[in-house]
C-alpha cells in the first residue's frame, strides 16, 4: 500500500494531504500515481496509473507493494507508525538495483525501525537487514506479542535447569512456545548482526513493553519449547529507544 508519493517539485505528499485530479509520481519507480483518499470502505493510498510503456516496472513496484500491505493494514501497525513525523515515515531506500521502503527512518540516529504485526520470513527478515546494514543503518524490529494469542506459557526461571539459568537476568520473565507456534507466528529467524535489535510488546488494557534478551535455539534441535527471554521496560524509558519523545507524539 503506496501512502507517500512527490509531487511534481520533488515534494513527499502523505495520501491524506492529497488532491484529487493532481499528478504524483512514485517514489520507487517513477512513474505516475493517483490518490484514492475520498473513499470510507478501504484505507486511503495512491494507486499506479497504467502504463503500457512502463508496465513490467509498475508491475514490479505493485508486487512490492502487495507485500507491504498485510502488515500496514492491521491498526497496531498504523497506530504505532503515525506516532512519528511524516517525512520519517514509509521513507524509500536503493542500492543496486534493491529498493525498500522503511516503515519509519530515525536520520540523526542512523537506525531503521520495522514495526511488524504479520508473519515474516527468513529469507524476507535477513534480506531486510542486511540491506539496511550496508547503508550503515540499525534495524530494530517490534513485534506485536499480541499475535501469539496465549499460544505461550510462562514458566519460572527456577524451574528451569542449569543450562537454562545461565541465560535469566534477575528480574526477567521467561515465556515458552513449541517450534510450530513460534515459526507460524514470526518465521524461522535469528538475527545474525549486533546491529539488529529485536523487541516483542504485548497490550493489555494499558501499553506494556518487553525487550527482547536471546533465544535458546539449540532447543529446537531436541524437539523442546523456544525460549523468549525478556524484561520488562518502562513506557517512556521504550518510547526514548525507539525515537519517540516526550511520551506519545
Amino acid at each position: 500500500m503506496i501512502l507517500f508519493a512527490l509531487d511534481l517539485a520533488g515534494n513527499r505528499i502523505y495520501i491524506e494531504n492529497a488532491h484529487a485530479g493532481t499528478t504524483y509520481l512514485c517514489e520507487e519507480c517513477g512513474t505516475r500515481l493517483m490518490a484514492k483518499n475520498k473513499g470510507s470502505e478501504r484505507q486511503h493510498h495512491y494507486a499506479h496509473i497504467p502504463d503500457e510503456k512502463n508496465r513490467g516496472i509498475q508491475r514490479d513496484c505493485k508486487w512490492r507493494s502487495d507485500l507491504r500491505t498485510e502488515n500496514q493494514m492491521s491498526e497496531w501497525h498504523r497506530s504505532w507508525q503515525e506516532r512519528y513525523p511524516e517525512s520519517q515515515r514509509e521513507v524509500v531506500f536503493k542500492k543496486d538495483g534493491r529498493i525498500f521502503r522503511a516503515d519509519v527512518f530515525l536520520p540523526e540516529r542512523r537506525e531503521v525501525i520495522e514495526f511488524q504485526h504479520s508473519r515474516i520470513t527468513s529469507e524476507d527478515f535477513h534480506e531486510r537487514n542486511e540491506f539496511y546494514n550496508s547503508l550503515g543503518y540499525s534495524v530494530i524490529w517490534l513485534f506485536d506479542f499480541d499475535e501469539l494469542e496465549g499460544r505461550y506459557q510462562y514458566i519460572h526461571p527456577e524451574q528451569y535447569d542449569d543450562f537454562v539459568q545461565d541465560f535469566v537476568r534477575e528480574g526477567q520473565k521467561v515465556y515458552a512456545m513449541d517450534q510450530d507456534t513460534y515459526r507460524s507466528t514470526f518465521g524461522d529467524w535469528k538475527a545474525k548482526s549486533k546491529k539488529v535489535h529485536v523487541c516483542f510488546m504485548r497490550t493489555y488494557n494499558q501499553w506494556r513493553f518487553y525487550s527482547y534478551i536471546k533465544i535458546v535455539t539449540g532447543s529446537f534441535e531436541y524437539d523442546m519449547p523456544m525460549h523468549l527471554f525478556v524484561v520488562e521496560m518502562k513506557e517512556r524509558a521504550f518510547l526514548s529507544r525507539i525515537g519517540i519523545k516526550d511520551g506519545y507524539r
